[in-house]
């Protein structure tokens, strides 16, 4: 099977819901072998740079609530000095 779009690292098959391996075929397309007959294939899209973003994103939202509540506990213990 040839599918009209560029095989960009990323893409994973599956074959009748068993990993089937990605080729690039007329020098740019993403290609999928398969045996004659009716047969499911699945094509999905998971870049590693989108996995990195998601992880570092997590971090940075971490980082920013710990912050935030570091500054509350700091605005709370003046009050009660005073």
């Amino acid at each position: 099977m040839v599918v009209s779009e560029v095989n960009y690292p990323g893409w994973e098959a599956n074959v009748d819901g068993k990993p089937a391996p990605l080729i690039t075929g007329d020098y740019a397309l993403r290609t999928v072998p398969v045996l004659e007959g009716k047969h499911s294939i699945e094509l999905k899209f998971r870049p590693e740079a989108f996995q990195w973003g998601l992880i570092v994103s997590a971090l940075a939202l971490v980082a920013i609530g710990i912050g935030f509540r570091a500054t509350r506990k700091d605005r709370w213990l003046e009050g009660v000095r005073e």
